[in-house]
């Protein structure tokens, strides 16, 4: 049977009609079943939940002044506070212009999306400096609509390639949910969902077997632009009418806001993360929301520089620890947990660190989940413990090599016979005496005759 490919593009006046750009909500909006934060230090976000009471995190949050930079992307993160100030005033529901000079102070804490968005409403607003935010990305909206569609479509055209793959039924199937999905956009509705797209690929797929070409189809649907990780997409989302000028420069700001992550995520699947300050790290909120409740592992895998990142704040963590402001069990705490969350990948340096005899004894001991004090009955689980990691920059023991009797003599490789002659000569050697001498000296006159006749046979 051949299935001939379909074009998406056949319309070419028609308006997006995307809504929902960005799996990753805002926080105030994640469900409990997430691994959730706080934005201040003094409020507990509602979607805490569990059977353990909430361990103080105020050691860390009174840090966030101190502009900590994020554990995995390395990026300096905003205080909570100073957002929360600059909404409550109501500074950006002014005048473009007086939004990018505040907005302007923060342009190296933003994440790339963000910085993206930002240095086109900078450039927007020295043309139109009367306009407000909102405005502005209302009418940058048809400029970026375009490109949007083109890499939607472009995605769908992908999707469904790769479902000539599978069973021909599931494949007609898809390309049909392909076209009504085409056509959804094209109306301009905003009424296209990418989580509600994802979700119906894979509830079309949920009877067929986990196979490669199945994860390709996922996938590829998790490819389609957001707001997340798209400037255009954000452009797009952000003129919807339900969004003010003061949310979308909070938007700008929010993401790289410090937050408390849980280190063994709270909704973990094997053991529930506790909420106790020994399973606490400060990271940005972009990063937090990333992670949600996968393992740390993932994390590394798509950030390799958190390598560099983790050493960097945990040495910041350690100088507020030795000046008294955070306390060093807290760090012996953190560097056990970051290396058993991370199976032994993040190993970090603690030299830096005013060991003491308590601080070395914890050292040694084995790991343990975190659990409060007023839960006795709470069963400590003592996760297994991983292999030291291989160090690839120290050079390798060198064994000893045999040493060949050949070797011990200095001599070169003979052969059997004349080493057993060599072998008895020795050992004959102390039994043997030196023959008597029979030369006898000649006379000056046959020295010379003999000189001569060495000359003539020449």
């Amino acid at each position: 049977m051949r299935i001939t490919g379909i074009n998406f593009l056949q319309k070419t006046n028609y308006k997006n009609n995307q809504y929902d750009y960005s799996q990753y909500r805002t926080v105030l909006n994640q469900p409990a079943a997430r691994d959730t934060f706080t934005f201040s230090n003094k409020v507990s976000h509602p979607s805490f939940v569990g059977k353990q009471e909430q361990i103080s995190r105020d050691p860390l949050t009174k840090l966030y002044s101190e502009h900590l930079n994020c554990l995995c992307c390395g990026r300096e993160m905003i205080d909570p506070k100073v957002i929360t100030q600059l909404d409550e005033i109501g500074v950006f529901r002014g005048s473009a212009n007086d939004a990018i000079q505040i907005l302007q102070q923060y342009e190296a804490n933003m994440h790339t999306v963000e910085q993206s968005v930002f240095k086109i409403l900078k450039k927007e607003a020295e043309l139109n400096p009367d306009k407000n935010i909102k405005q502005i990305i209302v009418d940058l909206k048809n400029t970026h609509e375009k490109p949007l569609r083109q890499k939607q479509l472009g995605i769908f055209k992908m999707i469904d390639r790769a479902a000539l793959k599978i069973k021909p039924e599931l494949h007609k199937e898809i390309r049909n949910y392909l076209i009504k999905s085409a056509e959804t956009i094209k109306e301009g509705n905003n009424s296209f969902s990418r989580k509600r797209f994802i979700n119906d690929i894979e509830e079309i797929l949920k009877n067929y077997p986990n196979t490669t070409n199945k994860e390709n189809l996922i996938r590829l649907a998790g490819k389609l632009p957001t707001a997340y990780d798209d400037a255009d997409a954000f452009i797009v989302k952000y003129a919807n009418p339900r969004y003010k000028s003061d949310a979308i420069a909070i938007r700008l700001l929010s993401y790289s806001m410090a937050t408390i992550e849980h280190i063994h995520p709270l909704d973990s699947k094997d053991i529930k993360g506790p909420n106790h300050l020994y399973n606490y790290v400060p990271e940005c909120k972009r990063c937090n929301s990333f992670r949600s409740n996968n393992p740390m592992i993932y994390q590394l895998e798509e950030y390799p520089e958190m390598f560099i990142n983790a050493q960097n704040l945990f040495d910041r963590l350690i100088g507020f620890a030795n000046a008294g402001k955070l306390s060093k069990m807290y760090i012996i705490k953190l560097y056990k947990a970051l290396y058993q969350e991370s199976e032994g990948m993040l190993d970090l340096d603690y030299s830096k660190l005013q060991m003491t005899n308590d601080l070395q004894k914890e050292l040694k001991k084995p790991y343990e989940y975190p659990v409060n004090p007023d839960k006795p009955n709470i069963i400590k689980v003592k996760p297994p413990t991983f292999p030291k990691p291989v160090n690839f920059f120290e050079k390798p023991e060198q064994q000893p090599t045999e040493i060949l009797p050949e070797q011990m003599y200095n001599r070169p490789l003979i052969s059997k016979r004349k080493q057993k002659r060599i072998t008895a000569n020795e050992a004959n050697k102390t039994t043997r005496l030196k023959p008597a001498s029979t030369k006898t000296k000649k006379s000056k006159g046959q020295k010379k005759t003999t000189i001569k006749k060495s000359h003539t046979k020449k």
